[in-house]
């Protein structure tokens, strides 16, 4: 198991692609995060659906994909 300091890294890391972007509030895709990461995207959807499932991202339909979004203000940042 890895450091949690380590995991929290990973995780303020991931949420980045959406605060730090000129479009903050634009929905992204799995493959969009993880080529901005340079991670795979398996391990990208796994970082994705955690920060769902702890509130720091929400899911939003975008036409026929599903895309991610950050909701207003982030407790892991």
């Amino acid at each position: 198991m890895e450091d949690r300091s380590v995991l929290d890294d990973i995780y303020v890391a991931t949420l980045r692609v959406f605060t730090d972007s000129d479009e903050p509030t634009a929905p992204r895709t799995t493959p969009e995060v993880a080529a901005e990461l340079e991670c795979g995207r398996r391990a990208t959807h796994k970082r994705l659906q955690q920060l769902v499932e702890v509130g720091e991202l929400r899911t939003k339909k975008v036409g026929a994909r599903l895309g991610l979004v950050a909701p207003g203000r982030h407790r892991l940042a």
